[in-house]
């Protein structure tokens, strides 16, 4: 009976905690983007787009959807390949991907890379960390569109639960129509 209440009061400082009653995540979905993923913060984010001039694909426009949470910053971005661009290996720019985010200021090196599928999509994971957070990616590459997700958690407190329910929750709307 002891360990039942313990249990009990254990649920119930859980569940009546300021951190579970705030957290509200909600469904955000992205029509022109063609995707839905769960955020951790009611309001729905604005489309960061910008136009960015890249080397060896010439101009993009990206578009990034970032929202912050209790102990996670989160961000979702995609851009279509230009209609020029033969993509022979998903995979080769998946690796080319994961080159260019481990490159980034400030990381003391890749902890872990691995591939990744969402369906039959190529993608890759990395998890990185720098002075303060800790950093997962993934990219998926689906016909001539790249999506990109991201989450940021304190290096010392990683909270895996909040990132893989962000993670995990990333669908994409009509994906024999994308890119």
């Amino acid at each position: 009976m002891k360990k039942l209440l313990a249990v009990l009061l254990f649920i119930l400082i859980v569940v009546t905690s300021p951190a579970a009653q705030s957290e509200q995540w909600t469904a955000f979905v992205c029509q022109e983007g063609q995707f839905s993923i769960l955020i951790p913060n009611p309001r729905i984010p604005q489309d960061l787009a910008e136009t960015v001039i890249d080397q060896h694909l010439g101009v993009l426009k990206s578009h990034t959807y970032r929202v912050e949470g209790e102990m996670i910053a989160v961000s979702v971005a995609w851009f279509d390949y230009p209609a020029d661009v033969k993509i022979d290996s998903a995979e080769a720019l998946n690796e080319a991907q994961e080159q260019g985010i481990l490159g980034l200021k400030g990381f003391k090196g890749q902890i872990s890379a691995k591939k990744i599928t969402l369906g039959d999509y190529p993608g890759v994971e990395i998890t990185a960390k720098n002075e303060t957070s800790l950093l997962r990616f993934r990219t998926y590459i689906v016909g001539h569109r790249n999506y990109t997700l991201f989450a940021a958690t304190l290096a010392e407190e990683p909270d895996q639960e909040r990132v893989a329910k962000f993670f995990n929750s990333f669908r994409l709307r009509r994906p024999g129509r994308i890119g």
